[in-house]
């Protein structure tokens, strides 16, 4: 009897703990979703190839006072049969910012250009739009510095934005030229970078991927120490704006495995208790055992551009 009465009581515990699980899996993934992995044929060469191609702009160094004049390097991707002779064909544009010790580029080099070759079969499989892809970079001399150089050149970036980098893209090539066409997106320090565009130049951006990286407007790892503050922050610019859920769409991204995983989910969990940002247009993915590499920002991208770049 006493072997009948444990087993009724364990069977019943694991019901309750098996009801509790569920439960909070279901309030979890009501604030993530988990990503998609990329198949391994989007990284093989693609029958029609975009090119990349250097470009050098005029802007200033925004460290300093004096702001002096200085020359910066970042990289263009332009689809396959893109014809600069042919403003009639425009195209939307995402810009892209490197982490920390990253260069201008290197979104299109590294591993021998997988991601290269995912954005080529993504645009062949008309998975996205043919669009234009600028690597951009925040450091002066596009070369590794420590990282509070990083951290002061990253913090005035959205100037260089503002006033250089897209007016130079916008007159040199076939873009839209618009709000509604542009997406900002970066990985690490360029996630940072991202939420800063978000802060200071969402009147030109209507499309922000931050991929494992939180906001620091409320200070650095505000996203992980200040996640409260910092959520507060980002509403009170919506709400200067007065933006809806139409007018501005964020796509965060981490992975478990991430040691970022902290800044980035403080952050997310918390705004997403906000009506402000509960209207469909914040979205929060999760790479399950994802890791802080480019195995994780190829799946990010793959996953978050049909959004935005959908045929």
């Amino acid at each position: 009897m006493k072997k009948s009465i444990f087993f009724i009581l364990s069977v019943f515990a694991c019901v309750l703990s098996c009801t509790s699980e569920e439960a909070n899996m279901n309030t979890i993934l009501q604030n993530y979703t988990l990503t998609e992995n990329v198949p391994k044929t989007y990284f093989s060469a693609a029958e029609k190839k975009g090119t990349v191609q250097l470009i050098e702009y005029a802007t200033r160094d925004y460290t300093q006072a004096s702001r002096p004049a200085i020359t910066k390097k970042a990289y263009v991707y332009l689809p396959y049969g893109y014809n600069a002779k042919d403003s009639t064909v425009r195209y939307d544009t995402l810009f892209y910012m490197h982490g920390w010790t990253g260069v201008a580029g290197e979104l299109f080099t590294v591993g021998k250009g997988f991601i290269k070759n995912m954005f080529d079969i993504m645009i062949e499989k008309g998975d996205i739009q043919p669009l234009i892809i600028v690597a951009a970079t925040f450091d002066n001399e596009n070369a590794s510095q420590d990282f509070t150089r990083s951290v002061e050149e990253l913090s005035v970036f959205h100037n260089d934005f503002r006033d250089a980098l897209l007016p130079f893209i916008d007159s040199h090539f076939n873009t839209n030229a618009s709000r509604n066409s542009r997406a900002f997106s970066g990985f690490s320090l360029g996630a940072v970078t991202t939420w800063y565009e978000f802060c200071y130049n969402n009147d030109l951006i209507k499309y922000f991927l931050p991929l494992s990286g939180d906001c620091w407007i409320m200070g650095t790892y505000g996203g992980r120490y200040r996640p409260k503050e910092t959520t507060d922050r980002l509403e009170q610019i919506v709400r200067e704006k007065r933006y809806t859920a139409l007018d501005y769409e964020i796509y965060a991204a981490v992975g478990t495995r991430d040691p970022i995983w902290d800044q980035v989910n403080n952050q997310l969990t918390e705004m997403l208790t906000r009506r402000t940002f509960s209207g469909g247009n914040v979205r929060y993915a999760v790479k399950q055992g994802g890791r802080h590499d480019y195995e994780a920002i190829a799946e990010y991208l793959y996953n978050s551009l049909p959004l935005y770049f959908g045929n």
